[in-house]
């Protein structure tokens, strides 16, 4: 079994969508910090700022930092904020 399939989950994940504050189904804590002001459509930055809530730099947008994932769970939380 690899390790992907013996990670728990948590049973719900929950957001602030004022504060932007919001922990993922894997129990991890982030902020929302909205639209990428260096944002451009060839993708050498993110659309959308993510910040693990205990660091200062945002997430870089790669499969291996969780972006898509942890947007993902934020955007179906609260979508009026990621649009």
């Amino acid at each position: 079994m690899s390790d992907t399939m013996k990670t728990e989950l948590q049973p719900e994940i929950t957001a602030n969508c004022e504060t932007g504050a919001f922990k993922t189904f894997y129990g991890q804590d982030y902020r929302f910090k909205g639209r990428n002001p260096d944002y451009d459509a060839a993708g050498t930055a993110t659309e959308f700022l993510l910040v693990e809530a205990d660091g200062k730099e945002p997430l870089d947008g790669s499969s291996a930092s969780g972006y898509d994932v942890a947007l993902g769970q934020f955007k179906a939380l609260c979508p009026d904020r990621v649009n």
